[in-house]
């Protein structure tokens, strides 16, 4: 579950600042939630969802909006090729594993995630998570259509 967490706040520090790693195959992870194996990485000067600084990405596998779920999904199989490991008689065991490893994932990517963008906008703490998100979803869209600068 440590490493579910530790990839989500990784992840969302990526976000906040506009950073794509490139290349998230599975290999390209660190249990301890370091960024490692800069490949053909790069930041984002307008904000773009789809933006991919690895050439070789046709699909957009790996864009700054796929990078989330990529990275949950490299969990979901750190958990899958661990699970022999931890069978403890049941016949779930390995989906309940996955399932609180997902879980804990994505909770702590959107705590994080949040409390980034809340810092990066000079927002003051609160508890408003939906209205917050709401705010953050309105403004991507507007520098999406407006071709804004990602990092002033």
């Amino acid at each position: 579950i440590e490493v579910a967490r530790r990839t989500a706040r990784l992840v969302a520090a990526w976000q906040a600042v506009g950073f794509v790693h490139g290349v998230l195959n599975t290999d390209n992870m660190a249990v301890s939630g370091d960024t490692i194996d800069y490949g053909p990485f790069g930041f984002m000067d307008l904000f773009d969802p789809d933006y991919v600084p690895n050439n070789s990405d046709a699909t957009g596998r790996y864009s700054y909006r796929q990078q989330p779920k990529v990275c949950a999904w490299n969990v979901q199989q750190l958990v899958r090729s661990l699970s022999p490991l931890l069978d403890d008689g049941s016949t779930d065991t390995a989906q309940r594993a996955e399932a609180a490893a997902t879980t804990a994932y994505w909770t702590e990517f959107k705590a994080e995630y949040r409390r980034r963008y809340r810092r990066k906008l000079g927002l003051l703490v609160s508890d408003e998570g939906v209205a917050d998100d709401r705010l953050l979803d309105w403004l991507l869209d507007v520098m999406q259509t407006t071709g804004a600068d990602y990092t002033n």
